[in-house]
């Protein structure tokens, strides 16, 4: 069957300049898009009847109506292989009685079907296919500069066995019936590209594109849509990719400009599924800063859009420098994301970023988020990071965050961050200003326990927040924050930690304050000057609990024999409280079968971790001693103190 055999039918009606002999076996549905089925005819009333020879039905017919205006006047309609579901089809009888149907396309779009392809999913038809999406795009290219192209993908799977070059074709849309309907299906076995873009104001959405092989370096395309212009292209401006499923590649898209979104896509067994940069991009108009009579260049790139998207890949996306001495990435709203999000790479300098509403259950490698190379003003907010959750194989980053280079205005907010096995929050390389971290759920971090820390700052200058966050570590860790020089300047406090304690704040400069909510038990042991020779224990127990800066510290002791040692009266055993305590913690004590008192028992929590009981007379209190007991005395008591 020739390509681009094309039949016009002329003035359906009874004034038909084609031969009669020519027209007639031809049902014409008159029907709009959408309608009910319309009746069909046999008679010039509606359409002419006409018989093509046997195999010889045209892959594509153009029809142009006097008497019945379809779609404005004239349709356009695609051989296909079987009888359509949907409205917008009719029936062909050739020669030796087989019934050939098409279906309607769009007048405004450029079907590749239009130039042979196939779309059929054969790996046979790949030189077909291939050529045919080449000559649609070819065809876009000769469309007046001025109008939308669009490209529309029918139903069915084109197989693409070499590189669709699209460079300087620009303002130009791929559109598709959705991802389950309209497929691109690579075959290339060697590491080049799928789409070269090269392009301005590119859309995709509603298909799906994807690699026949497993990721492999050796063996699939390094990149989906490449949009790595050649030298002497305008730089890659307002890319959008909505609705599109892309997997098995390196890279899914590379783009090197301004203005890319993506919005709910999936991406499958894709290494790096976006990878951003720029090249010497043009000017940018100057952003002025209203009363403060101060214009600043935007920066090199904005409106760099991720949102609801689903991820099963290593990365979530890569923004870096292309070349060196690049403007800042300006306006980065990473949003909305959810899957195996490996990790947020921003390898740039950047202000204006927002990484928020994104869930990931599964981080692995280095790390989950990375500023490197000076970040102004990013908000990380809402999010849920970390490892592996039970769901699936135990994976976990080694930090839940990693600052490198300068930085001003980072603010951590509101995050669920669930196990790493080193810092969970690592600043060093540079100066990091104005850090904040506030309201943020830390499960598990620092797995490695040792000298490890959810928040850390390494080198001098650093200057930050810490505040109101959850921390439940399985492990004693060596403090929730942890600073190296004495010019750093970070603010620690209001924390409420469950499972294993450790200092609040460890470094020479830090200024913090406690508020922990947090409870353990231990066991109190009655001795008289050290030694508990012969005594015997009917009941003991204790429970220290703390809320907020406030300590209390149980105990009860119930003897069955009090033994044979003498001497002071002290209670130890009392371990793991969660900050220093001092001689002022003193509470009431009740007492049962006990000699020779004079007045009440007082508790005295001393410095070095025992608890002393004295008797309180009206001239003064003194020491209890072993011959205020009997075998049968018992004491219970609380002490409160507040912490320094």
């Amino acid at each position: 069957m020739k390509r681009r055999n094309f039949l016009q039918i002329a003035a359906l009606g009874a004034s038909s300049t084609l031969p009669v002999e020519t027209l007639t076996r031809v049902a014409v549905e008159v029907g709009p898009l959408g309608e009910s089925n319309a009746a069909s005819h046999s008679s010039n009333a509606g359409a002419q009847v006409w018989t093509p020879a046997e195999g010889r039905s045209p892959s594509y017919l153009r029809i142009y109506s006097a008497t019945t205006p379809l779609y404005g006047g004239k349709s356009s309609w695609i051989k296909v292989d079987a009888e359509p579901a949907h409205q917008g089809k009719f029936a062909v009888e050739e020669a030796d009685g087989t019934i050939v149907w098409y279906e309607a396309v769009s007048s405004v779009e450029i079907d590749p079907r239009l130039f042979g392809a196939r779309a059929v999913g054969d790996e046979a038809d790949g030189a077909i296919d291939t050529r045919a999406l080449r000559e649609a795009w070819d065809r876009a290219a000769q469309t007046n500069n001025n109008e939308r192209r669009i490209i529309g993908l029918g139903r069915g799977e084109y197989v693409v066995d070499g590189d669709i070059d699209c460079t300087g074709i620009h303002h130009t849309t791929m559109a598709g019936l959705g991802a389950g309907a309209s497929c691109i299906r690579g075959l290339q076995t060697d590491a080049g590209s799928l789409f070269l873009m090269g392009n301005q104001g590119f859309r995709a959405r509603d298909f799906r594109v994807e690699m026949t092989k497993p990721l492999q370096v050796q063996h699939i395309a390094r990149y989906l849509f490449n949009f790595d212009r050649p030298d002497g292209e305008p730089a890659d401006i307002d890319c959008e990719f909505l609705n599109v499923e892309l997997s098995r590649a390196m890279h899914a898209i590379r783009h090197r400009g301004r203005g890319l979104r993506v919005e709910g896509c999936l991406f499958s067994v894709c290494d790096k599924p976006i990878d951003w940069g720029w090249k010497d991009l043009p000017p940018v108009t100057p952003y002025y800063t209203p009363g403060t009579g101060v214009s600043e260049d935007m920066g090199g790139a904005r409106g760099i859009v991720i949102q609801n998207n689903r991820f099963h890949s290593n990365f979530g996306a890569w923004f870096q420098n292309v070349e060196p001495n690049c403007e800042k990435l300006a306006g980065l709203m990473f949003t909305g994301n959810l899957g195996d999000i490996g990790r947020i790479m921003v390898d740039t300098s950047g202000r204006w970023l927002t990484i928020a509403y994104n869930k990931c259950d599964q981080s692995a490698g280095e790390t989950c988020i990375r500023f490197r190379g000076g970040t102004d003003n990013a908000l990380i907010n809402g999010n849920t990071f970390g490892g592996s959750q039970g769901l699936k194989v135990e994976r976990e980053p080694e930090n839940f965050m990693q600052i490198r280079g300068d930085t001003d205005g980072i603010k951590v907010i509101n995050n669920y961050f669930y196990r790493c096995t080193q810092h969970g929050v690592d600043v060093r390389g540079g100066v990091t200003t104005g850090f904040v971290a506030r309201g943020n759920t830390l499960e598990e971090p620092c797995t490695d326990g040792g000298a490890f820390c959810p928040f850390v700052f390494e080198g001098p200058g650093h200057t930050g927040k810490i505040y109101h966050n959850d921390i439940d570590s399985p492990v004693a860790l060596s403090g929730v924050t942890r600073t190296t020089d004495a010019r750093a300047n970070v603010e620690v406090g209001h924390h409420d930690f469950w499972g294993e304690t450790f200092p609040l704040a460890v470094g020479p400069s830090q200024r913090f304050h406690a508020t922990l909510a947090e409870k353990s038990s231990w066991m109190p042991i009655l001795k008289f000057d050290g030694a508990c020779d012969g005594m015997e224990i009917l009941d003991a127990q204790g429970q220290w609990t703390r809320n907020g800066d406030q300590v209390v510290v149980d105990f009860q002791i119930a003897f069955a024999a009090k033994g044979v040692s003498s001497g002071i009266a002290s209670i130890t055993g009392l371990s793991g409280l969660p900050v220093p305590h001092n001689d002022r913690g003193i509470g009431e004590v009740m007492a049962q079968n006990m000699a020779a008192l004079t007045s009440g028992v007082q508790a005295q929590l001393a410095n070095n971790g025992e608890i002393y009981l004295y008797d309180v007379g009206p001239s003064g209190r003194s020491p209890i001693d072993d011959s205020n007991f009997t075998d049968t005395s018992v004491v219970w008591g609380a002490i409160a103190y507040s912490v320094s």
